[in-house]
């Protein structure tokens, strides 16, 4: 059977779906089914936090591939999609691999874990070659890279996005202990010697995060730059960040009882309030205001 570009999508989005929903609505039976350590304690608490962060960056890949799997997306856009995707996973597979096959795997990942990391090191490839093959089937297109930055319909909206999302993607990744102390200054020292195997496991889960919030804006630049200024793809990517922003901005409003039930300092909340919102309420009001005609189907 062969591998359309829209079937990749699919498998993506569904995999990435499925990562998701355990790492940000049952982390600790997703880490119980993995036999993974757990913690407790703030350790815990943080580590619970970090999954949910982890969980809805990879959300937000999936609703990417939720929009440009469809019949209707530009097959070129779809087929980049495929391309971005096949990046994505190898990502993840040479990441987790290296830690894996190294010995650097936090504690928490090792030992009786280790067989179901190798087995998701098995599903990364699977995935990476089926968006392989999804983007030969499209014709092997590649994004204008002399256009990647988004041009036409919503494209202050889009780079907004990616400006934001930016800011938080290589904090995460790049600058993960500091970044992190940044919003709760002194918490992670404190779990740093209380328990620091809950700490290494923390580290681990949020540059991950930060690794996917990168490839993330890398998809959605390669995708809009596959037929630059293109109205629908532009509109679909768009409306794929709106929707993972606002589920965000919930998650944002429970760290409210995060900070009463723990004492944690939040130095940065109010800003991150500010910056988020702005972002949500300007991209949105942007694309509400885009002239679209709704057709009945036959």
């Amino acid at each position: 059977m062969a591998i359309t570009a829209e079937k990749a999508c699919k498998a993506s989005q569904i995999m990435n779906l499925l990562f998701a929903i355990g790492m940000m609505f049952f982390p600790t039976k997703m880490m119980e089914g993995y036999k993974a350590g757990t913690f407790k304690g703030d350790g815990n608490t943080l580590f619970l936090f970090a999954m949910g962060i982890f969980g809805l960056s990879i959300m937000g890949n999936m609703v990417m591939n939720a929009t440009m799997r469809l019949p209707s997306a530009s097959k070129k856009a779809q087929g980049v999609q495929c391309l971005a995707n096949c990046v994505y996973w190898c990502l993840f597979l040479l990441s987790d691999g290296y830690l894996a096959l190294s010995g650097s795997m936090p504690k928490a990942f090792s030992g009786d874990a280790l067989p179901q990391i190798y087995g998701n090191l098995c599903i990364f490839a699977a995935l990476a070659a089926v968006q392989f093959m999804g983007w030969k089937s499209a014709g092997s297109p590649v994004p204008d890279t002399s256009s990647i930055v988004p041009s036409g319909a919503l494209k202050t909206p889009l780079i907004a996005n990616f400006i934001n999302l930016g800011f938080f993607g290589i904090g995460c990744k790049f600058f993960t202990a500091p970044f992190m102390d940044m919003y709760i200054p002194g918490v992670v020292a404190g779990i740093n010697k209380a328990s620091p195997d809950a700490m290494e496991a923390i580290y681990l889960i949020m540059g991950n995060a930060g690794m996917c919030m990168c490839m993330n804006i890398a998809t959605a630049l390669m995708v809009c730059a596959a037929e630059p200024g293109n109205a629908d793809t532009n509109y679909r990517i768009q409306r794929a960040f709106i929707y993972t922003n606002m589920l965000y901005l919930g998650m944002l409003s429970c760290e409210n009882v995060v900070a009463a039930a723990t004492g944690w300092p939040q130095p940065m909340y109010l800003t991150t309030v500010v910056q988020s919102f702005a972002v949500c309420f300007f991209s949105a009001s942007a694309l509400g205001a885009y002239p679209i005609k709704v057709t009945k189907s036959a």
